[in-house]
C-alpha cells in the first residue's frame, strides 16, 4: 500500500508496484508518477489516489486493475493492459501522449 509518493524519474528510472495473484491488490492512496522518461509498471492496481505521467514517460497497467482516483496523462504513454471495465477507468485526464 502506498500512502505517500512513488516516483519513477528519468530514463533509467523504472519502478514496479504491484500485487501478485487476483486476491492481492496493490493499493495506491497517495501519488504514483512517471516523469521525465521514467517507467512505472503496475500489476493488480487499485488506485484511490493520483497517477501522473508526463512527456517521454510510460505507465503500464497489467492484470486486473481499477481506478477510483485520477490518472493524468500529459504526455508519454499509458499502456492499459490486463482487465478493466469502462467504469473502472475512473477519472482519466489526457492532454497529450499515447494510449495503448
Amino acid at each position: 500500500m502506498n500512502l505517500g509518493m512513488i516516483s519513477a524519474e528519468g530514463p533509467s528510472g523504472t519502478i514496479f508496484f504491484g500485487g501478485y495473484g487476483s486476491a492481492r491488490a496493490a493499493v495506491n492512496q497517495g501519488t504514483l508518477q512517471a516523469l521525465n522518461g521514467g517507467t512505472l509498471n503496475t500489476r493488480n492496481l487499485e488506485n484511490k489516489g493520483t497517477i501522473l505521467v508526463n512527456d517521454k514517460s510510460t505507465i503500464t497497467l497489467e492484470e486486473a486493475w481499477n481506478n477510483d482516483g485520477t490518472l493524468t496523462l500529459s504526455g508519454g504513454t499509458a499502456n492499459l493492459g490486463g482487465s478493466f471495465t469502462q467504469a473502472g477507468l475512473g477519472t482519466f485526464k489526457r492532454t497529450g501522449g499515447t494510449v495503448n
